[in-house]
């Protein structure tokens, strides 16, 4: 598994969709790329916006390095890893410290959010979370089988 920790701060996502797109290329697997890093921005998004406000624009963020062991109050974490069944799935999971669960909703026509799951939902083989004994939860989306 491959990760990277990010802080809450809008130019995450960004960051979240280039490391996603450079470790597809890394391992071969060019041809998830847009997929991946939809939902890779969808997931983080998400977990941006369960942790709460996030900084003000013009502030500087507090980067977290990649070798931190929690995920702190103001950062989450965006992992992948390739499984060993045929087919080969990647899966992208988004680590946050929040203890909302996610919820597919079927936003309306006039609403300006709420499709980010259903984006992931679509693209994906299968998706979930799991509750982490030390807090947060972990939203996972896999994708690229045969």
């Amino acid at each position: 598994m491959v990760y990277l920790w990010l802080p809450v701060y809008p130019a995450a996502l960004s960051l979240a969709r280039d490391y996603v797109r450079d470790v597809l290329t890394t391992w071969g697997r060019e041809d998830l790329g847009e997929d991946a890093e939809l939902i890779a921005t969808e997931l983080s998004s998400n977990a941006i916006k369960a942790m709460g406000p996030i900084e003000p624009l013009g502030t500087v963020p507090r980067w977290v390095p990649e070798a931190s062991p929690t995920c702190g109050s103001r950062s989450f974490c965006l992992g992948l890893y390739e499984t060993c069944v045929p087919g080969k799935l990647v899966v992208l999971e988004v680590w946050d410290s929040a203890r909302t669960p996610p919820k597919l909703i079927k936003a309306g026509p006039d609403e300006l959010g709420g499709r980010g799951l259903s984006v992931v939902d679509h693209l994906a083989e299968s998706w979930g979370y799991r509750w982490l004994s030390a807090g947060g939860k972990v939203v996972w989306a896999a994708l690229g089988g045969s």
